[in-house]
């Protein structure tokens, strides 16, 4: 037992660690990364004419010059192409605007240039009937991070379903720090930053042509503000914003949430989120007790609530949501994951991508859908392909009902789980 308990400070250690040298990069990178992607001059003939406002969901602040075609230099090439969508030149204080009376669109074909296009190009994009994938990334990720994943992210998702067609966006929002100085601090920011984007992204997503089912991805925080975009997409308000146009009624959306930074109850009815899974047709996420990150999750504020990516939802959640429980799926992904959270611990995983394939794709019943818990039910078996997956619950663990509100409980629920595995062997 106390072997394992040094092993938890060693880590808890790492983690300080990791957040100060985050911390430690100082203003001036933080005003560096704040004016987006360096833009290369090119032929401004290849440029279509700029947005024009208004148009969108929220203000607009007025034009100035489109910037030129960027090349933005990505680490990996695929053969197809895929685009990012950036809220990094837009207000982050009420009321919402862009600068350029909208969001930036960049386009990325197979191993070309980057090219900032607008929003005309990209719905123009959008083969008839093509799914479309909305990914989000977390806190902390810079321009270079974001086109660092862009390249495996879609090779993870494309890998699921190769021959297939699928519109991939990767949403990005001014993420990186340091604010503060101050890890708990800098967390707890931009989470309510997350929060504040979502009401550009729940516009993005509106504003798509019917037609396109959508399966919208979010990673840590990013999960917050797919759950917040979902809220706001039924009809719902984040920080006193409701979106000024919603989608038609019979527009298909699905929604992933991966190692979610947000508290376990915002989805209940009457909570924070509480209209998200009312818009969504289904939704799954990934828990992992063993996340050394949503660990420490409770520290941003006191009397803090566990997060939804590493407790799940307790008995009283889906108590709260009755019938929407047949909505929700839990993936239990702890022995494929184990203390990991960063993006590349889970797509580096293909079994992982198999496993969201219905929602990426729109299948409604193949042979690898996870299903969703019935309501006497308390977990069914899993269905995925994947040796690393087999034997694990995907659905409706029990637990002991409200789940403790400080961190101290979840190391411990750890230190028992590993002494009890011990015990086996």
């Amino acid at each position: 037992m106390r072997l394992h308990l040094g092993r938890r400070m060693l880590r808890l250690g790492l983690f300080l660690s990791v957040a100060f040298c985050i911390s430690a990069s100082g203003p001036r990178a933080l005003a560096e990364e704040m004016a987006g992607p360096t833009l290369n001059p090119v032929d401004p003939q290849t440029i279509p004419p700029a947005p024009q406002s208004p148009g969108t969901g929220y203000e607009s602040l007025p034009a100035v010059p489109a910037p030129t075609v960027p090349a933005v230099p990505c680490s990996t090439c695929g053969p197809d192409s895929y685009w990012i969508v950036s809220s990094w030149k837009c207000r982050q204080t009420a009321p919402h605007a862009c600068s350029c009376g909208d969001l930036e669109f960049y386009h990325r074909e197979s191993c070309g240039p980057t090219q900032l296009l607008n929003r005309d190009a990209f719905h123009a994009s959008l083969a008839p009937g093509t799914p479309v994938c909305v990914v989000v990334h977390g806190s902390f990720t810079n321009w270079k991070g974001l086109c660092d994943d862009c390249g495996p992210v879609f090779r993870w998702l494309r890998s699921a379903a190769p021959t297939r067609q699928l519109a991939v966006v990767f949403y990005t929002w001014p993420s990186s720090g340091p604010i503060t100085y101050e890890p708990h601090i800098d967390v707890a920011i931009l989470g309510m930053r997350a929060s504040f984007n979502s009401i550009y992204l729940g516009d993005l997503i509106a504003r798509i042509p019917s037609g396109h089912p959508i399966c919208l991805i979010g990673h840590s925080h990013g999960a917050r503000m797919a759950a917040a975009a979902l809220h706001l997409l039924g009809g719902g308000e984040v920080d006193d914003t409701r979106l000024t146009y919603l989608p038609p009624a019979d527009q298909r959306i699905r929604s992933v949430l991966i190692a979610a930074a947000l508290d376990h109850q915002w989805l209940d009815p009457g909570q924070r989120f509480g209209l998200a899974l009312c818009r969504a047709e289904c939704l799954l996420y990934m828990r992992n007790d063993h996340d050394i990150v949503l660990t420490f999750y409770p520290l941003r504020r006191v009397f803090s609530r566990r997060a939804l990516g590493e407790k799940g939802l307790s008995r009283r959640d889906r108590d709260r949501l009755g019938y929407l429980n047949s909505k929700v799926v839990q993936l239990d992904v702890t022995h494929i994951i184990q203390s990991g959270h960063m993006w590349n611990h889970y797509y580096s995983h293909p079994e992982l991508a198999a496993a969201i394939e219905p929602y990426v794709y729109f299948d409604d019943a193949p042979p690898s859908y996870v299903p969703a818990p019935q309501a006497n039910s308390q977990e069914v078996p899993s269905t995925l392909s994947g040796d690393s997956l087999a034997g694990q619950p995907v659905a409706g663990t029990p637990d002991e009902g409200e789940p403790g509100r400080f961190v101290l409980t979840g190391l411990r629920s750890r230190s028992l789980s590993t002494a009890a595995a011990d015990t086996s062997r």
